[in-house]
Protein backbone atom coordinates (compact mmCIF):
# COMPACT_ATOMS: atom_id res chain seq x y z
CA UNK A 1 0.00 0.00 0.00
CA UNK A 2 1.51 3.03 -0.83
CA UNK A 3 1.65 6.09 1.16
CA UNK A 4 -0.62 9.23 0.49
CA UNK A 5 1.23 12.19 -1.86
CA UNK A 6 2.03 14.83 0.49
CA UNK A 7 1.51 18.77 -1.19
CA UNK A 8 3.93 20.16 -3.46
CA UNK A 9 5.91 22.48 -0.45
CA UNK A 10 5.59 20.14 2.40
CA UNK A 11 7.25 17.21 0.21
CA UNK A 12 10.43 15.52 1.68
CA UNK A 13 13.32 15.60 -0.31
CA UNK A 14 14.70 11.89 0.97
CA UNK A 15 17.70 12.35 -1.33
CA UNK A 16 19.34 15.28 1.13
CA UNK A 17 18.25 12.79 4.34
CA UNK A 18 20.08 9.80 2.76
CA UNK A 19 17.00 7.95 2.91
CA UNK A 20 14.88 5.94 0.52
CA UNK A 21 11.32 4.69 0.56
CA UNK A 22 12.08 0.84 -0.36
CA UNK A 23 9.87 -0.46 -3.26
CA UNK A 24 6.75 -3.37 -2.54
CA UNK A 25 6.69 -6.34 -4.45
CA UNK A 26 3.46 -7.46 -4.85
CA UNK A 27 3.82 -9.88 -1.87
CA UNK A 28 4.01 -7.04 0.42
CA UNK A 29 7.44 -7.93 0.87
CA UNK A 30 10.11 -5.20 0.75
CA UNK A 31 12.85 -6.01 -2.10
CA UNK A 32 15.57 -5.78 0.65
CA UNK A 33 16.39 -8.66 3.00
CA UNK A 34 16.69 -6.25 5.93
CA UNK A 35 15.37 -2.76 7.59
CA UNK A 36 19.16 -1.93 6.58
CA UNK A 37 18.71 -2.22 3.17
CA UNK A 38 16.32 1.20 2.67
CA UNK A 39 19.49 3.38 4.07
CA UNK A 40 21.58 4.43 1.56
CA UNK A 41 25.45 5.91 2.51
CA UNK A 42 26.81 8.38 0.58
CA UNK A 43 28.62 7.46 -2.81
CA UNK A 44 32.03 8.48 -3.72
CA UNK A 45 33.32 8.20 -7.23
CA UNK A 46 36.08 5.66 -7.84
CA UNK A 47 39.09 8.55 -9.15
CA UNK A 48 41.07 9.31 -5.86
CA UNK A 49 43.77 11.44 -5.79
CA UNK A 50 46.19 11.19 -2.42
CA UNK A 51 43.73 11.69 0.76
CA UNK A 52 41.33 13.39 -1.42
CA UNK A 53 38.02 12.10 -2.32
CA UNK A 54 35.70 13.44 -4.98
CA UNK A 55 31.80 13.64 -4.24
CA UNK A 56 29.37 12.68 -7.27
CA UNK A 57 28.32 16.17 -6.76
CA UNK A 58 31.92 17.14 -7.21
CA UNK A 59 32.60 19.22 -4.06
CA UNK A 60 36.10 17.94 -2.41
CA UNK A 61 36.30 17.19 1.41
CA UNK A 62 39.19 19.19 1.43
CA UNK A 63 38.53 22.53 0.71
CA UNK A 64 42.33 23.97 1.38
CA UNK A 65 44.71 24.71 -1.53
CA UNK A 66 46.99 22.83 -3.07
CA UNK A 67 49.78 20.65 -1.21
CA UNK A 68 53.36 21.54 -2.27
CA UNK A 69 54.05 17.99 -2.76
CA UNK A 70 51.11 18.06 -5.27
CA UNK A 71 53.49 18.89 -7.98
CA UNK A 72 53.92 17.70 -11.79
CA UNK A 73 55.72 14.77 -11.11
CA UNK A 74 55.44 14.71 -7.56
CA UNK A 75 52.10 13.64 -7.03
CA UNK A 76 51.15 11.17 -3.63
CA UNK A 77 48.68 9.47 -5.98
CA UNK A 78 51.44 9.35 -9.01
CA UNK A 79 52.97 6.08 -9.55
CA UNK A 80 54.62 6.55 -12.83
CA UNK A 81 56.68 9.47 -13.48
CA UNK A 82 57.82 10.63 -16.84
CA UNK A 83 61.59 11.46 -18.45
CA UNK A 84 60.46 15.30 -18.49
CA UNK A 85 59.41 15.06 -14.77
CA UNK A 86 62.78 13.13 -13.59
CA UNK A 87 64.99 15.52 -15.89
CA UNK A 88 63.06 18.25 -13.54
CA UNK A 89 63.62 16.79 -10.34
CA UNK A 90 67.51 15.67 -11.24
CA UNK A 91 67.93 19.26 -12.10
CA UNK A 92 66.72 20.56 -8.46
CA UNK A 93 68.25 18.32 -6.64
CA UNK A 94 71.89 18.73 -8.49
CA UNK A 95 71.10 22.84 -7.83
CA UNK A 96 70.21 22.17 -4.03
CA UNK A 97 73.14 19.95 -3.54
CA UNK A 98 76.11 22.09 -5.42
CA UNK A 99 74.75 25.10 -3.25
CA UNK A 100 74.93 22.90 -0.27
CA UNK A 101 78.40 21.67 -0.81
CA UNK A 102 79.51 25.22 -1.14
CA UNK A 103 78.04 26.27 2.27
CA UNK A 104 79.42 23.20 4.44
CA UNK A 105 82.95 24.37 3.09
CA UNK A 106 82.34 27.50 4.49
CA UNK A 107 81.09 26.65 7.20
CA UNK A 108 83.97 24.44 8.23
CA UNK A 109 86.33 26.98 7.54
CA UNK A 110 85.25 29.10 9.80
CA UNK A 111 86.42 29.06 13.07
CA UNK A 112 84.50 31.06 15.42
CA UNK A 113 80.73 32.59 15.17
CA UNK A 114 80.57 35.55 12.57
CA UNK A 115 77.79 36.96 11.16
CA UNK A 116 78.44 35.52 7.89
CA UNK A 117 78.65 31.96 9.08
CA UNK A 118 74.93 32.65 10.63
CA UNK A 119 73.64 33.41 7.76
CA UNK A 120 75.29 30.15 5.84
CA UNK A 121 73.79 28.08 8.81
CA UNK A 122 70.63 29.26 7.96
CA UNK A 123 71.34 28.83 4.24
CA UNK A 124 71.99 25.03 4.99
CA UNK A 125 68.65 24.67 7.01
CA UNK A 126 66.79 25.89 4.29
CA UNK A 127 68.86 23.61 1.67
CA UNK A 128 67.94 20.85 3.46
CA UNK A 129 64.48 21.16 4.02
CA UNK A 130 64.24 21.36 0.37
CA UNK A 131 65.98 18.06 -0.15
CA UNK A 132 63.46 16.44 2.29
CA UNK A 133 60.82 17.81 0.23
CA UNK A 134 62.37 16.47 -2.84
CA UNK A 135 63.07 13.10 -0.90
CA UNK A 136 59.86 12.54 -0.21
CA UNK A 137 58.56 12.91 -3.95
CA UNK A 138 60.83 10.61 -4.96
CA UNK A 139 59.13 8.02 -2.28
CA UNK A 140 55.77 8.29 -3.82
CA UNK A 141 57.01 7.29 -6.99
CA UNK A 142 57.04 4.50 -8.78
CA UNK A 143 61.15 2.96 -8.93
CA UNK A 144 63.02 3.33 -11.59
CA UNK A 145 66.73 3.13 -12.65
CA UNK A 146 66.90 7.07 -12.58
CA UNK A 147 65.09 7.47 -9.31
CA UNK A 148 66.67 5.31 -7.77
CA UNK A 149 70.05 7.12 -8.38
CA UNK A 150 68.73 10.21 -7.63
CA UNK A 151 67.47 8.67 -4.09
CA UNK A 152 71.40 7.90 -3.78
CA UNK A 153 72.56 11.44 -4.59
CA UNK A 154 70.07 12.56 -2.07
CA UNK A 155 70.96 10.18 0.90
CA UNK A 156 74.61 11.56 0.02
CA UNK A 157 74.07 14.75 0.67
CA UNK A 158 72.55 14.33 3.75
CA UNK A 159 75.05 12.76 5.35
CA UNK A 160 77.79 15.31 4.08
CA UNK A 161 75.41 17.56 5.62
CA UNK A 162 74.65 16.11 8.89
CA UNK A 163 78.13 14.25 9.79
CA UNK A 164 78.72 12.93 13.24
CA UNK A 165 79.97 16.08 15.63
CA UNK A 166 83.18 15.49 15.97
CA UNK A 167 85.71 17.09 18.77
CA UNK A 168 87.59 19.08 16.00
CA UNK A 169 84.13 20.37 14.96
CA UNK A 170 83.44 22.86 18.68
CA UNK A 171 84.21 26.56 18.17
CA UNK A 172 87.54 27.64 20.26
CA UNK A 173 85.59 28.90 23.21
CA UNK A 174 83.29 25.53 23.22
CA UNK A 175 86.28 23.42 23.44
CA UNK A 176 87.67 26.44 26.08
CA UNK A 177 84.13 25.16 28.68
CA UNK A 178 84.75 21.42 27.63
CA UNK A 179 88.13 21.70 28.78
CA UNK A 180 87.04 23.53 31.85
CA UNK A 181 84.41 21.25 32.59
CA UNK A 182 87.49 18.47 32.26
CA UNK A 183 90.01 19.72 34.06
CA UNK A 184 87.33 20.18 36.79
CA UNK A 185 86.79 16.54 36.71
CA UNK A 186 90.15 14.89 36.37
CA UNK A 187 92.06 16.88 39.38
CA UNK A 188 95.35 16.45 37.51
CA UNK A 189 96.67 19.05 35.84
CA UNK A 190 99.46 17.37 33.88
CA UNK A 191 96.56 14.82 32.34
CA UNK A 192 95.16 17.47 30.79
CA UNK A 193 97.84 19.00 29.49
CA UNK A 194 98.99 15.63 27.81
CA UNK A 195 96.29 16.86 25.37
CA UNK A 196 98.52 19.36 24.00
CA UNK A 197 100.37 16.58 21.61
CA UNK A 198 97.44 15.87 20.00
CA UNK A 199 97.33 18.90 17.45
CA UNK A 200 98.96 22.38 17.60
CA UNK A 201 95.33 23.77 18.62
CA UNK A 202 95.28 21.84 21.92
CA UNK A 203 98.43 22.93 22.42
CA UNK A 204 97.23 26.35 22.64
CA UNK A 205 93.83 26.01 23.98
CA UNK A 206 95.30 23.74 27.37
CA UNK A 207 96.90 27.07 27.88
CA UNK A 208 94.12 29.40 27.38
CA UNK A 209 93.24 30.96 31.34
CA UNK A 210 89.65 30.07 30.77
CA UNK A 211 90.29 26.37 31.02
CA UNK A 212 92.01 27.00 34.34
CA UNK A 213 90.03 27.72 37.45
CA UNK A 214 91.42 25.30 39.84
CA UNK A 215 94.89 24.02 40.28
CA UNK A 216 94.61 20.87 42.16
CA UNK A 217 98.03 19.18 42.94
CA UNK A 218 97.14 16.62 45.42
CA UNK A 219 97.14 14.00 43.03
CA UNK A 220 100.93 14.58 42.41
CA UNK A 221 102.23 15.37 45.61
CA UNK A 222 104.37 12.29 45.74
CA UNK A 223 106.76 13.60 43.47
CA UNK A 224 105.69 17.40 42.56
CA UNK A 225 108.93 19.54 42.42
CA UNK A 226 109.60 22.53 42.42
CA UNK A 227 111.24 22.26 38.88
CA UNK A 228 108.55 19.91 37.83
CA UNK A 229 105.72 22.55 38.92
CA UNK A 230 107.73 25.58 37.19
CA UNK A 231 109.07 23.89 34.12
CA UNK A 232 106.11 22.01 32.96
CA UNK A 233 103.11 22.95 34.67
CA UNK A 234 103.06 27.12 35.38
CA UNK A 235 105.34 28.39 32.88
CA UNK A 236 105.03 31.74 31.90
CA UNK A 237 102.32 32.11 29.59
CA UNK A 238 99.77 33.37 32.10
CA UNK A 239 97.64 29.95 31.89
CA UNK A 240 96.54 30.53 35.83
CA UNK A 241 95.87 34.35 35.62
CA UNK A 242 92.43 33.79 36.49
CA UNK A 243 92.77 30.78 39.08
CA UNK A 244 90.02 30.58 41.82
CA UNK A 245 91.53 28.01 43.75
CA UNK A 246 95.18 26.42 44.15
CA UNK A 247 95.34 23.17 46.14
CA UNK A 248 99.11 22.14 47.31
CA UNK A 249 97.90 19.63 49.92
CA UNK A 250 100.56 17.10 50.79
CA UNK A 251 103.22 18.49 48.22
CA UNK A 252 106.01 17.86 51.04
CA UNK A 253 108.74 19.02 48.33
CA UNK A 254 107.68 21.75 47.24
CA UNK A 255 108.53 24.86 48.67
CA UNK A 256 108.50 29.00 49.01
CA UNK A 257 109.47 29.77 45.82
CA UNK A 258 107.16 27.68 43.69
CA UNK A 259 104.09 28.55 45.07
CA UNK A 260 105.07 32.61 45.36
CA UNK A 261 105.37 32.13 41.36
CA UNK A 262 102.02 30.52 41.31
CA UNK A 263 100.64 33.25 43.59
CA UNK A 264 101.91 36.02 41.53
CA UNK A 265 100.24 34.92 38.44
CA UNK A 266 96.76 34.03 39.88
CA UNK A 267 96.87 35.97 43.40
CA UNK A 268 94.24 38.93 42.19
CA UNK A 269 91.71 35.87 41.67
CA UNK A 270 92.30 33.72 44.05
CA UNK A 271 89.88 33.13 46.56
CA UNK A 272 91.02 29.01 48.20
CA UNK A 273 94.67 28.66 49.17
CA UNK A 274 95.34 25.28 50.64
CA UNK A 275 98.73 24.60 52.03
CA UNK A 276 97.90 21.80 53.84
CA UNK A 277 100.79 19.17 54.99
CA UNK A 278 103.27 21.42 52.96
CA UNK A 279 106.48 20.97 55.31
CA UNK A 280 108.81 23.03 53.77
CA UNK A 281 106.42 26.41 53.61
CA UNK A 282 107.52 29.74 55.87
CA UNK A 283 106.32 32.22 57.38
CA UNK A 284 107.53 34.23 54.66
CA UNK A 285 105.14 32.74 52.18
CA UNK A 286 102.48 33.79 53.57
CA UNK A 287 103.05 37.06 53.92
CA UNK A 288 103.60 37.67 50.53
CA UNK A 289 100.41 36.45 49.95
CA UNK A 290 98.57 38.64 52.67
CA UNK A 291 99.30 41.47 49.92
CA UNK A 292 99.37 39.23 46.38
CA UNK A 293 95.76 37.76 47.42
CA UNK A 294 93.70 40.09 48.83
CA UNK A 295 90.90 38.42 47.99
CA UNK A 296 91.67 35.70 49.57
CA UNK A 297 88.53 33.70 51.43
CA UNK A 298 89.88 30.40 52.61
CA UNK A 299 93.50 29.60 53.96
CA UNK A 300 94.56 26.25 55.23
CA UNK A 301 97.97 25.80 56.74
CA UNK A 302 97.32 22.78 58.58
CA UNK A 303 100.35 21.03 59.64
CA UNK A 304 102.69 23.72 58.31
CA UNK A 305 105.01 23.44 60.82
CA UNK A 306 107.32 26.14 60.11
CA UNK A 307 104.97 29.11 60.30
CA UNK A 308 104.92 31.42 62.85
CA UNK A 309 100.87 30.72 64.05
CA UNK A 310 100.84 34.52 66.08
CA UNK A 311 102.12 35.97 62.62
CA UNK A 312 99.35 34.35 60.51
CA UNK A 313 96.78 35.37 63.07
CA UNK A 314 97.79 39.28 62.58
CA UNK A 315 97.85 38.75 59.37
CA UNK A 316 94.33 37.57 59.04
CA UNK A 317 92.99 40.84 61.02
CA UNK A 318 95.27 43.32 58.99
CA UNK A 319 95.15 42.02 55.86
CA UNK A 320 92.77 39.82 54.55
CA UNK A 321 89.19 41.81 55.15
CA UNK A 322 87.33 38.94 52.99
CA UNK A 323 89.13 36.40 54.68
CA UNK A 324 86.27 33.70 56.14
CA UNK A 325 88.25 30.27 57.15
CA UNK A 326 91.61 29.98 58.82
CA UNK A 327 93.02 26.79 59.56
CA UNK A 328 96.12 27.17 61.74
CA UNK A 329 96.44 23.34 63.25
CA UNK A 330 99.37 21.56 63.83
CA UNK A 331 101.77 24.83 62.65
CA UNK A 332 104.55 26.34 64.99
CA UNK A 333 102.64 27.58 68.15
CA UNK A 334 100.16 24.63 68.10
CA UNK A 335 102.45 21.23 67.32
CA UNK A 336 104.82 19.80 70.11
CA UNK A 337 106.68 21.89 72.54
CA UNK A 338 106.23 25.60 72.52
CA UNK A 339 107.90 28.21 74.40
CA UNK A 340 106.12 29.82 77.43
CA UNK A 341 106.81 32.96 75.76
CA UNK A 342 105.21 32.41 72.42
CA UNK A 343 102.45 30.27 74.02
CA UNK A 344 101.13 33.35 76.17
CA UNK A 345 101.66 35.57 72.88
CA UNK A 346 99.38 33.07 71.24
CA UNK A 347 96.66 33.22 74.36
CA UNK A 348 96.65 37.39 74.11
CA UNK A 349 95.94 36.83 70.34
CA UNK A 350 93.16 34.04 70.48
CA UNK A 351 91.19 36.42 73.48
CA UNK A 352 91.68 39.62 71.53
CA UNK A 353 90.06 37.91 68.28
CA UNK A 354 87.03 35.96 70.70
CA UNK A 355 85.97 39.41 72.65
CA UNK A 356 86.21 40.93 69.14
CA UNK A 357 84.10 38.24 67.88
CA UNK A 358 81.49 38.62 70.68
CA UNK A 359 81.01 42.21 70.71
CA UNK A 360 80.25 42.71 66.55
CA UNK A 361 77.81 39.58 67.36
CA UNK A 362 76.35 41.76 70.02
CA UNK A 363 76.45 44.57 67.89
CA UNK A 364 74.77 43.03 64.90
CA UNK A 365 71.49 41.76 67.55
CA UNK A 366 71.58 45.21 68.31
CA UNK A 367 70.92 46.63 64.80
CA UNK A 368 68.80 43.99 64.32
CA UNK A 369 66.65 45.18 66.99
CA UNK A 370 66.64 48.87 66.53
CA UNK A 371 64.84 47.61 62.90
CA UNK A 372 61.06 48.19 62.36
CA UNK A 373 59.20 44.99 61.78
CA UNK A 374 59.62 44.02 58.29
CA UNK A 375 62.17 46.42 57.43
CA UNK A 376 64.96 43.37 57.16
CA UNK A 377 62.50 41.28 54.84
CA UNK A 378 63.52 40.30 51.35
CA UNK A 379 61.14 41.68 48.73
Amino acid sequence: MSSPRADDDTEMDTHDLKLSIPETSAGGRSSGDSPESGVSTPRYSEHQSGSKRLRTDGSEEDSGGPHPDDEPGTSAGLLLVTPAEVTQLTMRTKAACSELADVIVRLTRESTWTESKEADAKRKKELCDQLRTIQRRLDRAEPTPALERLRAFVRFAFEKASPATKVTDLLDDELELVLGYVALALKSPKQLMALSTLSKRFRTLVRRPAVWKELDLSQHRAYMTDSLLLRQIVRNDGAFSNLKVANFNGCTRVTDTAIRRVLSISGKTLTHLSLEGCALVTTELVRYASTACPNLRVLDLTECANVDTSAVLKLADEEWPFLKELHVMDTKSLSGRVPQAEFNELVLLLTDRRKRWVDEQHAETARKERLPPGAGAVG
